[in-house]
């Protein structure tokens, strides 16, 4: 069984890259879950009082 697997890997070396592609995606999904669940609290900005009389 083995040696079978290894025989196909030798063959076919385009397997690893197609392997490490999906890897990478894996990881990256990891990454963007953990941090779309660990989002720091929003912060409100205040935003500025503009005096409709004022004109410059």
């Amino acid at each position: 069984m083995i040696t079978s697997i290894r025989k196909t890997i030798s063959n076919k070396p385009w397997l690893w890259i197609v392997l490490a592609f999906l890897v990478l995606i894996t990881v990256w999904t990891c990454f963007i879950t953990i941090a779309v669940n660990n989002q720091p609290e929003k912060i409100p900005l205040p935003t500025p009082h503009v005096d409709a009389d004022a004109s410059h």
